[in-house]
């Protein structure tokens, strides 16, 4: 304004001072070059802080791409900080509800192989799996509330409001608690499920048990006598096949799928 108002009263004569109005032009450039400085380094500074602090909560989790400040128009990185917040956010919460279901599935899977177990297991079994579903069926619920919190618009909303005045962990710190208690319990209810999965595994039949079990059944039928079966008829019903060993019969035995009977024999 002063340049124009003096151009303007003493024309050209007013470029005697042109000297003059560089260097002020250039102490308010130079003024104005540092704050953008300034801003950049900040901005840098808030955006490591929030990497650092979900990227230590949730090592899991992809962390946005480094957001390149905008000199031109800062709000914009900013906006785009949020953003990548949000969804880091969103993902978390999303790999918290996969974890869950992962861990309901699997008792699922057990429920539908217990009857691998001994007959005498089965129903405590059965009892125990089921309560654990449902209490997995809560955590599961838990977390598709949070999915959909996270997907509102409104959640990022206290970040955008206070995010750039204030340490991640002051703002997230609430949130992040709320999302690692999602899956607080899940070790311990995978370490239930591992001792029922090696049960369950230890008692599964393999293909030798299964085709020994199936002669069994066919040798009862044809001797007319479910209970007992001789175990010699047994052996000479099978002739040459490879199962027919005192290993896969002992191997059933300790699988309670079998009971085995001595008796003593006096010959006339």
């Amino acid at each position: 304004m002063q340049v124009t108002s003096e151009l303007s009263s003493v024309k050209l004569g007013g470029l005697k001072r042109e000297a003059q109005w560089r260097e002020q032009f250039d102490r308010i450039e130079q003024g104005f070059n540092q704050q953008l400085k300034e801003e950049e380094a900040r901005f840098k500074s808030i955006q490591s802080d929030y990497q650092n602090f979900l990227h230590s909560a949730f090592p899991h989790v992809r962390v946005w791409s480094d957001i390149v400040f905008n000199a031109s128009q800062p709000q914009d990185s900013y906006q785009r900080l949020w953003e990548g917040i949000h969804v880091f956010l969103q993902d978390a919460v999303k790999e918290a509800h996969t974890q869950v279901q992962a861990v309901h599935d699997r008792v699922i899977r057990l429920l539908n192989g217990i009857d691998n177990l001994p007959s005498a297991e089965r129903s405590a079994t059965h009892i125990h799996l089921s309560d654990l579903l449902a209490q997995v069926g809560q955590y599961i619920e838990k977390t598709k509330k949070w999915v959909e919190s996270t997907s509102s618009p409104g959640f990022i909303k206290p970040i955008i409001e206070r995010g750039a005045t204030a340490a991640a962990e002051t703002i997230l710190r609430n949130v992040v608690a709320n999302i690692t208690n999602l899956t607080e319990h899940i070790p311990a209810v995978k370490r239930i499920i591992a001792d029922d999965e090696q049960r369950v595994l230890a008692a599964k039949l393999s293909p030798e048990e299964v085709v020994m079990m199936e002669a069994l059944r066919d040798t009862s039928s044809e001797a007319k006598e479910v209970d007992e079966i001789e175990l010699g008829l047994l052996f000479q019903r099978l002739g040459g096949s490879p199962v027919a060993n005192w290993q896969t019969l002992a191997s059933l035995y300790s699988k309670q799928r079998l009971s085995i009977k001595i008796a003593s024999i006096e010959h006339d």
